[in-house]
């Protein structure tokens, strides 16, 4: 069944010797085990898995958990949030962040990796590549006017500054501050983690979705990482949405039913009750004392996880970011004023950008803790104008981040790590409904214009020659 459903669609003679070699001269490949093979009951066997035991089996290290959403109501106090009724979404999918993690390091593939970020440059076309210098305790001296122009280029996660700061972060502990136990020549590197999800609707009638979480390395480069035969692509964990039966256990608890302000509420805490699953202590650990493992290059390493990207759409963005969408500052890197979206691109708005960035602090935590207590003490609405007037300038939610919960105390800002989705945002989003609006006022004025458009496109220069500059140890 695994060779029928993987490799070429089409059946040819290299598929066939695919079928000998890996299949029928198998070390663990019996005869016996065909004895009464049928491939109508194997097909019923994989799409009979209402259990989760043949698509989430646990020797791939999934588990099942459940998570426990509490339920607000306007007109009930509670001594505190955790005297109140809660709803538990059972069947919630999951492998162990850590787990994963290591498992991805272990792997053969990671002799692929680049476990110390560097500098990319482009020389200038009318100089050479400078020559690597030799090795010397002589401090880097610093470019003059009279050495050859320079490009800086970010083409990898591994060249860009966030990886360059998180690696320098792990070079000084491992200098100053190594675990006890670790040898000299142990060596300490950075972990980092881009994460991705999207809720998808998987039939065009009904109701049927999938809501996954999906995990890569940066460490790997983004032309093999984005290849379907690298198997880059770590399944991480499997969202489930909000259950109909939130309104049978609102009205068991509350003799009413939830409002639209509520449901909204539990909404969001349930997408952080999972992400609490996830980052759950053994991760918490290993992300301020690291891990060891012997990578699948043969060397033994202390590796610190860093989350450096978390990719979605926007209505997910706010999920994780704890925001309103589209509401008064509806951004969820700054604090851009709704009315003032039309001066992207300015010189205000990079200033804005830049000055008034969303930031995770204490006060804000401590004010979002200060509502929540009031929504199950006080029995205050949720989006009522006593929440708004605490945390509503900023269209905060009053649902706390599990990304703060867990690692700010460590100066992990949520709010950073939220990066754009080319997928929806280019690819299939607002700016591809430009350009080709664009293009449409193109066609109307002639072809003449188009092909100006095409031969700018063309004129653009290509990268030349390629310089690296490797961090100072």
């Amino acid at each position: 069944m695994r060779w029928f459903y993987s490799g070429s669609v089409v059946k040819s003679a290299g598929e066939l010797d695919r079928l000998v070699k890996d299949v029928l001269l198998a070390d663990d490949f019996q005869l016996a085990d065909l004895q009464g093979f049928s491939m109508k009951r194997e097909l019923k066997r994989m799409s009979d898995h209402t259990d989760g035991t043949y698509a989430f089996p646990a020797a791939d290290g999934w588990r099942r958990g459940s998570v426990s959403v509490p339920l607000p109501n306007t007109k009930v106090r509670h001594a505190s949030e955790s005297d109140a009724p809660t709803l538990e979404v059972p069947d919630v999918y999951f492998r162990p962040l850590l787990a994963t993690v290591k498992a991805a390091y272990e792997d053969i593939a990671a002799a692929q990796y680049n476990f110390f970020p560097f500098k990319l440059y482009k020389a200038s076309p009318s100089s050479a590549a400078p020559a690597a210098p030799a090795p010397s305790d002589e401090p880097e001296a610093t470019p003059t006017s009279a050495s050859p122009p320079c490009e800086r280029l970010i083409s990898e996660a591994y060249n860009a500054d966030t990886f360059l700061r998180l690696h320098d972060e792990v070079q000084v502990k491992a200098r100053s501050n190594r675990e006890p136990g670790d040898s000299p020549t142990l060596e300490y590197a950075a972990a980092p983690i881009m994460l991705y999800s999207d809720s998808t609707h998987l039939t065009n009638f009904g109701t049927a979705s999938l809501w996954p979480i999906y995990l890569w390395l940066a460490s790997l480069s983004k032309y093999v990482r984005m290849t379907p035969t690298a198997f880059a692509t770590h399944h991480l964990a499997y969202m489930p949405s909000l259950p109909d039966l939130i309104e049978q256990a609102y009205e068991q608890a509350y003799g009413e039913s939830p409002t639209k302000a509520v449901l909204r509420f539990c909404k969001k805490e349930l997408i952080q009750q999972i992400w609490l699953l996830l980052l759950d202590d053994d991760f918490v650990h290993a992300y301020v004392h690291g891990f060891v493992v012997k990578c699948g290059d043969g060397i033994t390493r202390r590796l610190f996880p860093r989350i450096l990207t978390y990719s979605a759409d926007y209505p997910e963005k706010c999920l994780i970011a704890c925001i309103k969408t589209l509401g008064r500052c509806p951004c969820p890197a700054c604090l851009i004023k709704k009315v003032d979206i039309h001066l992207m691109g300015t010189k205000k708005d990079m200033a804005t950008r830049t000055l008034k960035r969303r930031t995770d602090t204490f006060n804000l935590r401590a004010m979002v803790a200060r509502v929540r207590d009031w929504i199950f003490r006080l029995a205050v609405a949720p989006e009522g104008k006593y929440v708004e007037a605490v945390i509503g300038a900023t269209s905060t939610s009053p649902t706390q981040s599990a990304f703060s919960r867990r690692l700010a105390e460590f100066g992990f800002d949520v709010y950073r790590i939220l990066v754009p989705d080319v997928l929806h945002e280019v690819e299939l989003g607002v700016w591809k409904a430009t350009i080709t609006h664009l293009v449409r006022i193109l066609a109307v004025i002639g072809l003449s214009a188009i092909n100006h458009l095409n031969a700018r496109y063309c004129s653009v220069d290509l990268h030349g020659c390629l310089v690296l500059t490797m961090p100072s140890p």
